[in-house]
């Protein structure tokens, strides 16, 4: 994975297909394995709500141990599907000390949006 630094607002399309601007790091919002929507300085959608959980996938690394996570930005991202679709089972991530690392997924947690009041 190419290391760029920097955030960006990148399109996160719920289930229902609303879509909501989000703050992403660079490199997580042009890997195609995550299924962002272009990119922009500022954003283009309304901001996603705060108390909303998007959509995530969680791994571990079979060379580590370590385990990480990473947001599905859509139904139809590769991490999301999974391999048994026509995805994949592995996201890569940047650690803390600059490397990256391979992540299997192991479990997909679906989105939740707060009702309004």
């Amino acid at each position: 994975m190419t290391s760029l630094r920097g955030f960006v607002y990148a399109i996160y399309v719920a289930d229902d297909g609303r879509a909501f601007a989000k703050q992403v790091q660079v490199n997580y919002a042009i890997d195609p394995v995550r299924g962002w929507q272009p990119l922009s300085a500022v954003p283009t959608a309304p901001l996603m709500p705060q108390r909303s959980v998007p959509r995530m996938v969680f791994g571990v690394s079979p060379t580590t141990g370590r385990r990480n996570s990473t947001i599905a930005a859509s139904v139809s991202a590769p991490i999301w599907l999974g391999s048994g679709n026509g995805g994949v089972d592995v996201f890569q991530s940047e650690t803390d000390d600059g490397s990256s690392d391979d992540y299997t997924v192991t479990r997909r947690r679906g989105e939740s949006f707060a009702s309004p009041h």
